[in-house]
């Protein structure tokens, strides 16, 4: 698993900036968090309710891992079912498994609840590393947009945009939370109560700005040597109910040495 898979990322609150109504083309940076502002929980099996357990069985999953070229059967899957409160019709699950260092294995799948459609985010294949420009994937924002109108979204403060943000950024693999966290082998790893004190001090605190008809989002995920950090930056368009994710990206920075 690389490092961005082994540390926490950054899941922020937008209370006093949603309390005032206004978001503006200026980028604002947001110092203020707390646990109810989680936007994902991550359960364990144990947990996932009967009736999504079951989607699972269907046979349109195995046929789906098959045509994404993943072995349905004959793995060792592990899996937790993403939860959020922006989510109703649709059960999220992540997927992983490892045959080794050098085979690692982790896709995402959105299950609609009432027709059983499966849809498939693939992250990683039997490699050291996952897919290249996951982020950026045409197939994977077509599916999140398709989600956002099944659940019409409609964000009306910048707490809304931040959570669409972290949502996607999940689903593609890159978990994000508030709340300290353990990864399926029990190890423990900071979340953003932990960390905020440090990012705030490298000012790498999230920005929102909404502009011209689209939104702005960038989050900063922090290396955990504090050589560099990643920048994700997402548009959407805003213009439309619900909203469309435009663009990805993902941008390595290094940090001045008199920061670190």
């Amino acid at each position: 698993m690389n490092w961005r898979s082994a540390v926490s990322f950054t899941v922020l609150s937008f209370g006093a900036l949603a309390a005032s109504g206004q978001i503006g083309p200026k980028p604002t940076q947001v110092n203020s968090l707390t646990v109810a502002d989680e936007v994902v929980r991550y359960l364990k099996p144990p947990e996932v309710s009967t009736r999504d357990s079951k989607a699972l069985d269907r046979a349109e999953v195995a046929d789906l891992f098959g045509r994404y070229r993943y072995a349905w059967r004959g793995t060792r899957w592990q899996f937790c079912e993403i939860v959020s409160p922006l989510i109703h019709r649709y059960a999220i699950f992540s997927f992983f498994a490892s045959g080794g260092l050098d085979d690692y294995s982790k896709l995402t799948l959105l299950i609609e609840r009432e027709t059983g459609q499966p849809y498939l985010i693939p992250v990683q294949n039997h490699s050291m590393v996952g897919y290249p420009r996951v982020e950026d994937d045409p197939h994977n924002i077509a599916i999140f947009n398709g989600l956002l109108a099944a659940e019409s979204v409609h964000p009306e403060s910048a707490t809304d945009w931040l959570r669409l943000a972290l949502l996607y950024l999940n689903i593609i693999g890159e978990r994000h939370q508030i709340s300290d966290w353990e990864d399926a082998s029990g190890d423990s790893h900071p979340g953003m109560l932990t960390l905020l004190p440090r990012l705030k001090n490298l000012d790498l605190l999230p920005l929102v700005s909404c502009e011209s008809r689209k939104c702005d989002v960038t989050v900063f995920d922090l290396h955990p040597d504090h050589s560099h950090c990643v920048a994700w930056g997402l548009e959407f368009d805003s213009h439309g109910v619900p909203p469309q994710l435009n663009a990805v990206s993902r941008e390595l920075r290094p940090l001045a040495g008199e920061q670190r």
